[in-house]
This record gives C-alpha cells, sequence and structure tokens, in this order.
C-alpha cells in the first residue's frame, strides 16, 4: 500500500493548484524537483505548464507532464503493481498448496483408517478363509 501511496504523492505535483491564475502563473518548479529527486531526467519536463489535452493519464488541461514523462509514470506504476499482486499471489498460491498438502495427508490417513476397521468387521463377520479370498474386493489402493 505505502507503494501506491508514493506514487499518488509523485502524480499530486503534476497536477496545477485550483482556479486560473494559478494555471498561468505556477512554473513546473516544484515537479522538477520532485521527478528529479526520483532519478527523472530535467530535460523531460517542461520549464512551465503546458496544454495537456494529448496526454492520457496526466491531467489534459494545463499540466506539468510531458509525453515522455507519463509513459516513465505509467510504466513504473505498472511495475509496481505487478510486483504487488505477485508478491500478493504468491503468498495466497503457498497458503494453498500447504492446505492442499494437509487436506490430502488427512484423507489419505482417514481412508487407511476406513480401510482397517472394513477389513476388521469383515474378519469378525465372515470366516478367516472366506474373508481372505475376498479381500482384493475390499482393499482400495492409496498410493
Amino acid at each position: 500500500m505505502s507503494a501506491l501511496r508514493s506514487l499518488l504523492l509523485l502524480l499530486l505535483p503534476l497536477c496545477p493548484g485550483p482556479g486560473s491564475e494559478a494555471k498561468v502563473t505556477r512554473s513546473c518548479t516544484e515537479t522538477r524537483q520532485v521527478l528529479g529527486a526520483r532519478g527523472y531526467s530535467l530535460s523531460l519536463l517542461p520549464p512551465a505548464l503546458i496544454a495537456g489535452e494529448h496526454l492520457q493519464t496526466c491531467p489534459q488541461e494545463y499540466t506539468c507532464c510531458s509525453s515522455e514523462i507519463e509513459q516513465k509514470l505509467t510504466w513504473e506504476t505498472e511495475t509496481i503493481f505487478r510486483g504487488l499482486v505477485e508478491e500478493s499471489g504468491s503468498f495466497l498460491v503457498h497458503t494453498l498448496a500447504a492446505r492442499q498438502r494437509r487436506f490430502d495427508e488427512i484423507f489419505r490417513q482417514m481412508l487407511a483408517s476406513a480401510e482397517q476397521s472394513l477389513t476388521v468387521s469383515f474378519q469378525r463377520v465372515y470366516s478367516h478363509v472366506l474373508f481372505s479370498h475376498h479381500t482384493p474386493l475390499v482393499q482400495w489402493p492409496l498410493h
């Protein structure tokens, strides 16, 4: 969750403040500092607000976001998101596999116990000779 929060904080400086005066007078200094600290090339950032109607993710009004920065931010966001999904998915896969193994162990133990109980019951009811002749009918393959 903190990775997503940092991405939101990263995108926040790209949005201009409220009011039309802020759109005209605001420079991209703050955005350049934030993205520069994150390792982005400052040559990709405009020095002042630009029209963003060509952008898909960044604000389409006046913005400090260029097409190149938008692509890099999209790629970085996708990478972080995929990492978070893989991390969560990995935990789920391991948990389900462990539970499946434990269920299989318990099921096999119960099956062996049922087979043993059936064998004992049949030996009591039928003679040993008659039972041993029909033993293959009441045994289950456990392996």
